[in-house]
């Protein structure tokens, strides 16, 4: 019988061929892995990378939901001792996917809620239209900022060269040697993961934004803004700033982060939380009321 270990000591090029030939679990060989960057880009959307993301259970996704609020302002806390923890299953894409159709939903349902409200507040319920399109905008709105944005984020920090990865960026192991001053470089998953976590404080926002009050509006969007924007700054810049070559970006990058924030904070607002009325009035003339600075412009103004 042969045991592991028992082969001959020169067998080097039979050792060389059966770890660079792994078999899966279906018994088939594994194709290596890509060597062009646009090979690992589409890589990174073929099921087997992306099945090892939502290996995660209820427990994962609640402790991982509830720190995001708790610890968004302690330094790469959520990012080394939530996501990288040792023995843990590191980043996800569940929770940001199931963060991201959840508030999709919010946004649409307390936006024609909020509308509702306010008209029901001035005496228009007559006027009042359920606006369809607030899905499709919350949609595209949240799967860039959830997405797209940390990649075009990975991108510019792989442009620079600070505080990422210097491989393909889709969730790597890393090994202990490779960790400085105890804190792992970024990667693509991981700016996904943390922007992804990152809308939990919108959840209850929205649902308080259902008040007919634009003051409580704007403080409560703000308020989210703020635990959102610190769980992202606390746990994208550690990386950045312990960098020896990344010094000079700290402000441009911080800055970035920020102006990001505010833009998601206008757009939330101004989208699904700004509403216009029109009402008739005798004479065939009607007006336009403007439910945030309460002016009233009617048709005649304009003539």
């Amino acid at each position: 019988n042969a045991f592991v270990g028992s082969g001959p000591l020169d067998s080097g090029n039979s050792f060389q061929n059966n770890t660079s030939t792994n078999i899966n679990n279906n018994g088939q060989l594994n194709s290596p892995p890509p060597t062009t960057w646009y090979g690992r880009f589409f890589a990174c959307f073929h099921m087997d990378s992306l099945q090892q993301y939502f290996d995660v259970d209820t427990v994962d996704v609640k402790e991982r939901i509830v720190s995001s609020i708790l610890h968004a302002n302690q330094p790469d806390l959520f990012r080394e001792s939530i996501l990288h923890r040792d023995g843990g299953k590191g980043p996800d894409l569940y929770g940001p996917v199931w963060l991201c159709m959840t508030l999709v939903l919010f946004l649409a349902i307390t936006g024609n809620t909020s509308k509702y409200l306010h008209t029901n507040s001035m005496s228009m319920t007559e006027e009042f239209e359920y606006d369809i399109s607030h899905l499709f905008h919350a949609l595209w709105v949240l799967v860039f900022y959830t997405f797209v944005l940390p990649v075009l984020l990975y991108i510019m920090l792989r442009c620079v060269g600070v505080g990422i990865t210097t491989s393909n960026g889709v969730g790597e192991s890393i090994s202990p040697g490779d960790v400085n001053g105890g804190s792992r470089p970024l990667s693509l998953i991981d700016l996904v993961c943390i922007y992804g976590y990152s809308l939990v404080s919108y959840i209850p926002a929205t649902i308080l934004c259902m008040l007919p009050s634009v003051m409580l509006e704007w403080m409560i969007l703000i308020a989210a803004t703020c635990v959102s924007l610190l769980l992202v700054l606390r746990n994208v810049m550690g990386p950045i700033v312990r960098s020896g070559s990344g010094s000079q970006w700290v402000g441009p990058v911080t800055m970035c982060l920020i102006g990001c924030h505010f833009i998601f904070l206008l757009v939330l607002k101004l989208v699904f939380y700004h509403h216009k009325f029109s009402k008739a009035k005798s004479g065939g003339n009607s007006s336009n009321y403007d439910g945030d600075d309460g002016v009233i412009a009617t048709d005649d103004a304009f003539e």
